[in-house]
């Protein structure tokens, strides 16, 4: 079939002129509308967003409202590369020393492939629908039309590409200690941000317009102005004890961003931030133990089967409890966070045990990737109840596989407004005698029995 045909049919429907761009003299503030923590297969992933306010990172789906959803259906060769031309009708990746483009609804269709050089910048941006443009190995800019099958080449200013804006037409390019905006239909500058360090991560959305950056814990938004000069509206500190993000990216409108580490953070300009209902507190922690305060390697003491570290940027989730023993054969982590951080619906105050015993089914996989809960088991020793008008449930896993052998403790409290996590980690046989049952008291303040099931089937390594 010939490929321009190919092209022109499946990008007829975006041809229109961009849209204009008009700069609000006083724009609604960024804030955060909500945190989730993540599994660990999702923390390296982009987030990708749906036209209906919908963000997906990797196997999950997140509702506006940030209730967790179904599993993402997304093509993966789309998924994995998230570089998707503005209307989602295709996407371009690196292959075997190519930028080639394929159309999201026929994978095995390329509609174009140009050759790379050594030199080259292997990261490209839409400028519409029907170009990509990169830097070419003498430091000017190719652009290749996909429908004609040429390139053209343009001088543009130094910096490597940082970012693209997902609606196209403009990039982000990075010095050491500045970052310039360019229009990639001129090469022209749209605006600069000078950086006192350099950044880590950097979005671009909005049609050039919204800019953030992560530099050294610092998340900064920044918002264009008349005069070329990209003014902050946004600048928060993460938790000494969250590790960095490792994806930051705007919708293509611009109002929302998306940050991807542990957790998803997600901000929107507008965005009113409600302060979480009490949170019950431990007076002292048991003997023996001590406060973790910054952040540990993330694979050590078990760190990869532990719950996710919030980021601090957000009111939820909240870490309760961060502790060690100092002879390091325990580590136990409390998290406060919303029903809507899993997708099964909270039992209520009166629920049966098969009704909280189906809410652990659904809600370990989905706070452990560990986890493989046969759901049609009768033989899972999950233990359920309710206590002070709170179900419960309490679980205890044997890890004998993998790299490094642990037992661990569970318990899940679902109170009216949130959720209470307990996760206790241990040396195999190890006793918790005593210290466990201090922890597992924090919700409700009441004394419960240990429950113990079969552990995963396989370890990390």
């Amino acid at each position: 079939m010939n490929l321009r045909i190919v092209a022109l049919a499946l990008f007829a429907a975006c041809r229109g002129s961009s849209p204009r761009i008009e700069i609000d003299p006083a724009p609604p503030a960024f804030g955060v509308a909500y945190e989730r923590l993540l599994p660990t297969s999702d923390r390296n992933e982009t987030p990708l967003f749906g036209g209906d306010g919908w963000i997906t990172v990797g196997s999950t789906r997140w509702q506006p409202d940030g209730k967790r959803a179904a599993t993402a259906t997304v093509p993966r060769e789309a998924v994995a590369t998230r570089l998707l031309s503005p209307r989602g009708a295709a996407f371009v990746g690196v292959e075997g020393g190519f930028f080639v483009v394929r159309a999201v609804r026929r994978l095995q269709t390329v509609l174009a492939r140009v050759a790379l050089a050594a030199e080259d910048d292997h990261h490209a941006c839409w400028v519409d629908d029907f170009h990509i443009a990169w830097r070419d190995h003498a430091g000017t800019f190719a652009t290749l039309d996909i429908v004609r099958g040429t390139i053209e080449h343009m001088r543009a200013p130094a910096g490597s590409i940082a970012a693209c804006d997902p609606r196209g037409g403009y990039a982000a390019l990075a010095t050491e200690r500045r970052i310039q905006i360019i229009d990639l239909a001129t090469g022209a500058p749209r605006g600069a941000v000078t950086t006192a360090t350099p950044t880590e991560l950097v979005a671009l959305g909005g049609n050039g317009c919204e800019l953030a950056t992560y530099s050294r814990r610092i998340i900064s938004v920044y918002r264009c102005t008349n005069d070329r000069w990209y003014l902050p509206t946004f600048v928060r500190a993460l938790s000494t004890m969250a590790r960095p993000p490792r994806k930051l990216q705007f919708s293509p409108d611009g109002e929302t961003l998306a940050l991807v580490g542990e957790s998803l953070v997600v901000m929107r300009a507008g965005a009113v931030e409600v302060p979480p209902p009490a949170l019950p507190t431990l007076a002292e922690l048991p003997s023996g133990f001590v406060t973790r305060r910054v952040v540990v390697p993330e694979y050590d003491d078990w760190e990869y089967a532990q719950l996710a570290m919030p980021s601090g940027l957000s009111q939820l989730p909240v870490v309760l409890i961060n502790a060690r023993r100092k002879d390091d054969l325990a580590v136990v982590r409390a998290v406060a966070m919303p029903h809507a951080a899993v997708s099964v619906a909270a039992p209520t105050s009166d629920a049966d045990d098969s009704t909280i015993r189906a809410y652990a089914r659904g809600v370990m996989p989905e706070l452990f990737d560990s986890w493989r809960l046969e759901q049609d088991s009768d033989e899972l020793e999950i233990r359920v109840g309710r206590r002070e008008g709170k179900p419960w449930f309490e679980a205890r896993e044997f890890w004998r596989d993998g790299c490094d052998w642990y037992d661990g403790y569970t318990q899940v409290v679902v109170d009216r407004d949130l959720l209470f996590v307990t996760r206790a980690l241990v040396l195999p046989h190890a006793s918790t005698n005593r210290w466990l049952q201090t922890f597992f008291d924090l919700p409700f303040q009441q004394r419960t029995r240990l429950a113990r099931r079969r552990g995963p089937e396989s370890g990390p390594c």
